[in-house]
């Protein structure tokens, strides 16, 4: 119990149930209850219990074969709860392949509420004065509590003494504290509902008020219930009786409004159509950074935008044209000045090789023409000088005479 009170008590607060039970499988005996509203010595197959619906809910439970299923009975005064209507959901704890305990939750019957009240806050959820959404059971009578039961309990007890409820139901709500089990709506709406029709419609709810009345059935497993929600006639269809008078008032306002707004609605459609004409005559003239003015988000804007679009693709498109002439101009320039540059330096190359030929003949013709001449001068003399001494040298100095001679000739040539 220490080790695992804490737990359920903790879950049991944080969720809002009334109880979490656990009772054995095979004995049926009450073994916890966390929230100590149900007697843990007592049995709930004999006794007192054995035909409450929290005993009902451990038997659909023990006889569950998925070990994941679970099981929910619908409210009924209870004998565990002191005769306050309850309603358990129960779900079977196996070991292995065998149920040995029935975990079994008291519905929250205040969590609840508050949903079905938006805690007490119809206003904010839009059901303004009189509206509210309920759950009725198949016997017609209510499983959460009555909004006028809750907001105004004083007129709530007149109004069902006026209709004629029994003094005994009256007595009991106020008792019990609780409208569960106890208010009857025996509706149209809620009899279309349990037939398994949603609609809306006007009925005359269960203090007798006519009421706008939306219904619906809920698909919940082990129990038949239609969930309503309503609101009195007079407030649902306020809106629609004021905007009935609006509209006549609008609709007056809007016919003297409209020859005014006709006054316009030439000037509106054919001033745009003028600014792009006008556009559309500048640029086809030449002036490709004119544009059309766009002032609103309408047809002929759109096409004045599409128009300026078409524009700009045109002039960048005209831009880089001329751009990339230019850059051809500029590039054809520049390859006529380069063959005039290779023309001017190929004259210049070949005068210089004229100038380095000329030079090079008159070195040839100067130095090494004088040299030869005066080597064959110097030969001649030689030849003179020792022909008396050496008669046979002559002969040798004239065929080197002749190679000068064969060399000049040779040298004037180059």
């Amino acid at each position: 119990f220490e080790r695992y009170h804490p737990i359920f008590d903790g879950y049991r607060r944080r969720f809002g149930y009334a109880d979490i039970v656990i009772a054995d499988a095979r004995s049926g005996d009450i073994v916890y209850s966390a929230g100590g509203q149900s007697d843990v010595r007592a049995n709930l197959l004999a006794g007192p219990y054995c035909e409450s619906n929290i005993a009902k809910a451990f038997r659909e439970a023990r006889d569950i074969a998925d070990a994941d299923g679970a099981c929910m009975v619908d409210f009924a005064p209870s004998t565990a709860t002191g005769g306050v209507p309850a309603s358990f959901v129960a779900a079977p704890i196996v070991a292995g392949k065998r149920t040995t305990a029935v975990l079994i939750f008291q519905m929250p019957i205040t969590l609840i509420n508050r949903v079905m009240t938006s805690d007490n806050n119809w206003r904010a959820e839009g059901l303004g004065e009189t509206g509210e959404t309920y759950i009725v059971g198949s016997d017609y009578r209510m499983r959460t509590d009555s909004r006028f039961f809750i907001q105004e309990p004083d007129e709530y007890f007149k109004r069902l003494a006026k209709i004629g409820t029994d003094t005994n139901i009256i007595n009991r709500i106020r008792l019990q504290n609780t409208s569960i089990l106890l208010q009857e709506v025996h509706t149209a709406a809620t009899a279309d509902a349990l037939e398994g029709n949603t609609n809306t419609k006007v009925i005359n709810d269960y203090r007798g008020i006519p009421v706008l009345s939306s219904y619906t059935p809920l698909t919940i497993p082990g129990v038949s219930w239609v969930m309503l929600s309503e609101m009195d006639v007079s407030e649902a269809l306020n809106s629609v009786y004021v905007l009935r008078e609006r509209l006549m008032l609008f609709g007056l306002m809007i016919l003297a409004a409209a020859a005014i707004v006709g006054m316009f609605i030439s000037r509106t459609i054919s001033r745009p159509i003028l600014r792009l004409a006008r556009a559309t005559e500048r640029f086809g003239g030449g002036d490709l950074s004119f544009r059309a003015k766009v002032q609103s988000t309408g047809e002929i804007e759109l096409l004045a935008a599409m128009f300026n679009r078409m524009a700009e693709s045109i002039m960048h498109h005209t831009r880089q044209l001329q751009s990339e002439i230019s850059e051809r101009r500029r590039a054809e320039e520049a390859v006529t000045k380069a063959h005039q540059r290779l023309r001017s330096l190929s004259g210049h190359l070949q005068t210089v090789r004229e100038e380095e030929r000329k030079a090079l003949a008159r070195e040839i013709h100067d130095e090494l023409g004088q040299a030869l001449t005066t080597l064959k001068l110097h030969l001649a003399l030689l030849r003179s000088e020792i022909r008396p001494a050496n008669p046979g040298a002559d002969g040798k100095i004239d065929s080197m005479i002749l190679l000068v001679d064969a060399t000049i000739r040779s040298v004037k040539q180059m």
